[in-house]
């Protein structure tokens, strides 16, 4: 089933330069053609030491922004990588909310301030459309990425050329196995119609008040479920004209089945609409709700017992699909990856760094043990000694599979920003599934109209 992202592409509001038109496939997993092993991680007796094939020289100064949840482990291997190559790394890290501004005013210049970017997913797009980041596509070749999970490329692109090497998260479904199996299941959900019996059946049984609270407060985690819902039901999200559609079909059923999981059916928590994908952990966490979606992230809080009552009993299995649309599942992909400043004139050192840090199965290694971050080449998750320390990973690597990425927009934050509203709007009642989204459709073909 393929979601047709639209036919011309144009840059927001921020001093963004015209984009060429193009058609962007927002499923697409840029996938290569052959495998082919990658180099060995050069180790010495200090832990890595770094490829430096443009670098080895020293002398080079490279700045780099990053949220700062990413800044620990990336001075980590910045200090490893000035002592091995000679070249001076100095790292600018913020809140994640002040991360997109702060490298925007950076590179918006004639001169760029900074030599490599954590780029969000969802800010692809805009920063390849503006000229913010350099194509990777004789860096990142079809071979290397061939060894990656599919998730970990969604929405890495732009134009058919790809832009960051990846760090990335996606949704997953927790269950409580032992709610479960007080309720008479042995296994979690296949479909959607599954999720809302098996929900209705704990309810009854009084195993649980509700099945699941979702994250719909009028905030991002919200768009994050809408879409792989409208995945999973079969929707669109844009005509071969690029006009949004998501007013029809599976657009509407999405929205509408979320209502109904509140007023209707009444599965889910009327708190979700105040909820976000951080705050509706605690319920599932202190054991009130069967069910959650939510991020890679989450598994942490739910198997400690300083944060969770359901450490022995926490499960993670595939999103449901639909038996009416004939889906198997759908993931939300999210999280950030690397770039090149396309102004940098350290481009060859920078990627040498990104090499260094992540492009290596041993660096992984270490970025899942200091950072929490989830490998994102394939042969990681066949490793014994990882799923023996991660058992989570048999599971998370089953919904790889099934990654969606968000619209790939460079007026994305427009977009979000009318989406949140309306289906907030509907998710409370102020309109019916069916109005909210064709005000959307209407406000969002004007707006891509005005960036043509």
């Amino acid at each position: 089933m393929s979601h047709r992202s639209p036919n011309r592409q144009h840059p927001a509001s921020r001093n963004h330069a015209s984009a060429a038109p193009r058609q962007v496939n927002r499923r697409a997993f840029v996938r290569g053609a052959t495998a082919a092993a990658l180099s060995p991680a050069l180790l010495g007796a200090g832990g890595f030491a770094p490829r430096t094939t443009h670098a080895a020289q020293g002398g080079v100064t490279l700045t780099v922004n990053c949220s700062s949840d990413y800044q620990p482990i990336i001075q980590s291997f910045a200090d490893q990588y000035q002592q091995a190559s000679g070249n001076t790394v100095n790292i600018v890290s913020q809140a994640y909310n002040q991360t997109h501004d702060k490298i925007v005013s950076g590179l918006a210049s004639g001169a760029a301030a900074y030599d490599i970017v954590a780029v969000d997913v969802v800010w692809t797009a805009e920063f390849a459309a503006a000229g913010f980041i350099a194509p990777l596509d004789d860096r990142i070749t079809p071979e290397l990425r061939e060894q990656l999970v599919p998730a970990a490329l969604v929405s890495r692109s732009y134009n058919n050329s790809i832009y960051q090497w990846p760090l990335f998260t996606m949704k997953y479904l927790y269950y409580n196995a032992a709610m479960l199996a007080t309720a008479g299941f042995t296994n979690p959900p296949v479909t959607w119609e599954e999720f809302t019996e098996m929900s209705k059946a704990m309810q009854e049984q009084g195993v649980a008040q509700y099945g699941t609270a979702w994250a719909m407060a009028q905030a991002e985690g919200l768009i994050c479920d809408y879409v792989l819902l409208v995945e999973a039901f079969g929707g669109e999200f844009q005509d071969a004209e690029g006009n949004w559609i998501l007013n029809q079909g599976g657009g509407v059923a999405a929205l509408q089945f979320m209502v109904d999981s509140i007023t209707g059916e009444a599965i889910a928590s009327p708190a979700s609409t105040t909820l976000d994908d951080r705050a509706n952990r605690n319920l599932f966490a202190a054991g009130e709700v069967p069910f959650l979606l939510n991020w890679t992230s989450a598994y942490k809080q739910f198997t400690d017992p300083a944060s969770s009552k359901v450490v022995e009993d926490v499960r993670i299995g595939l999103i449901p699909g639909s038996a009416a649309a004939g889906t198997t599942s759908a993931s939300t992909t999210g999280g950030s990856g690397l770039g090149i400043a396309a102004r940098s004139s350290n481009q060859d050192a920078a990627w040498d760094f990104i090499q260094m840090m992540l492009v290596e199965p041993e660096a992984q290694r270490r970025w899942l043990a200091e950072a929490n971050q989830i490998p994102t080449f394939k042969e990681l998750y066949d490793d014994p000694a990882i799923i023996e320390q991660h058992p989570q990973f048999a599971e998370m690597r089953k919904q790889m599979d099934y990654g969606v990425g968000r619209p790939e927009l460079p007026w994305y934050g427009q977009w979000t920003q009318v989406m949140q509203l309306e289906l907030h709007r509907a998710l409370t009642g102020g309109k019916s599934p069916q109005q909210a989204m064709d005000d959307a459709m209407d406000q969002v073909n004007a707006i891509q109209e005005e960036f043509s």
